[in-house]
């Protein structure tokens, strides 16, 4: 949290990999009586960020990311279904780095097609995206489709968190931020690709076992 205010974060979103205790934790710290204390003692005058609930989760048919939720969502459901779970809790759906080469959990093109006008945010800047031209086709198929476009750090790291940020108007809920993020500009500083390389090494056998599980479920890495 204090890296977040540091790097000049006006909001964020914590989304892990298939688990959602995190973002809660941080939701709920933000919305603390000691961070308010935090906040008038170390930045007086300053608005307090916003910190919104999200979670990636491995669906049939990639990855797909739930905002503003409240609860858990269902891991190697079709991706269909999970839309629907994230739609019944009034959340977003966002396809984080849709059009990465080297993601082994993005959606098929065919299927971003299919549910475009189901999904609600696109990420179009990714700071682990090693390819420019990757964030370049989520930009365009975000025009191309009125959707919200979302920038993330991607971060596993702490010196990662803000490298990937998009200026929005202000918000206070799904709509307005949705609306907000429609006309985002989105932008940031690609993350060195020895970083991303670190902390596969740091955690091979988790990353190893979550391309395996992505692979029987999709049938492809």
């Amino acid at each position: 949290m204090a890296t977040c205010l540091r790097r000049g974060l006006g909001a964020f979103a914590v989304a892990d990999h298939n688990a959602l205790d995190g973002s809660l934790a941080a939701a709920e710290l933000v919305a603390s009586d000691e961070f308010a204390d935090f906040m008038d003692l170390h930045y007086p005058g300053r608005p307090h960020p916003k910190a919104v609930v999200a979670q990636e989760v491995n669906t049939l048919d990639g990855e797909a990311m739930g905002m503003f939720i409240s609860r858990p969502l269902t891991r190697g459901l079709p991706l269909a279904e999970t839309i629907a779970e994230i739609h019944e809790q009034g959340g977003l759906v966002n396809v984080p780095h849709p059009f990465a080469r080297i993601a082994h959990r993005r959606p098929r093109l065919d299927f971003m097609e299919r549910y475009a006008d189901d999904v609600d945010v696109v990420e179009v800047y990714n700071a682990r995206n090693f390819y420019a031209a990757d964030d370049k086709l989520a930009l365009d198929f975000a025009r191309r489709h009125n959707l919200g476009r979302s920038a993330g750090s991607d971060a596993h790291l702490r010196g990662e968190i803000g490298r990937g940020f998009a200026l929005m108007a202000d918000f206070d809920g799904p709509a307005s931020f949705l609306e907000s993020l429609r006309g985002a500009v989105p932008g940031g500083r690609k993350t060195p690709p020895l970083v991303p390389l670190t902390t596969w090494a740091r955690s091979f056998r988790a990353a190893l076992a979550d391309m395996r599980f992505q692979y029987r479920l999709t049938g492809r890495p």
